[in-house]
């Protein structure tokens, strides 16, 4: 009989303890429900703020390649310009000898030769 006591108390003590430990676990469970439920309201916060940083990402490089592409146009344009330049140099380099040539040849204190005293000047008339 008394040992039927003796073990209907102990196993009353642990049913207590079990009972405590359960409402501990119990407590712990709505703890880490809580904490779930944080981390993941601070991964939405998170992914919001990486489409953001996406969409920010996303127009810089489109504004980069518009960019580039206007710096390519500008060098393409400006290589024309150096090369029309030098075209024109290379005009007017040609006209003046042409006119000095000219000038040389129809210049009867210089050259009084048939060439300066006949075809130069049709080639004068002709030049710029």
């Amino acid at each position: 009989n008394s040992f039927d006591r003796q073990t209907a108390a102990t196993l009353e003590g642990r049913l207590v303890e079990l009972q405590n430990s359960l409402e501990v676990l119990q407590l712990e469970n709505v703890v880490l429900r809580h904490e779930n439920t944080a981390l993941r309201a601070e991964n939405e916060l998170l992914h919001a703020q990486f489409q953001t940083l996406r969409a920010q990402h996303n127009a810089l490089s489109a504004r980069l390649t518009s960019l580039t592409t206007r710096v390519d146009k500008l060098e393409d344009d400006n290589q024309n310009l150096l090369t029309k330049k030098k075209v024109i140099e290379a005009k007017h380099k040609s006209y003046e000898l042409a006119r000095l040539f000219i000038f040389y040849h129809t210049d009867p204190k210089l050259n009084g030769d048939l060439w300066g005293r006949s075809i130069a000047p049709k080639i004068a008339k002709k030049t710029p």
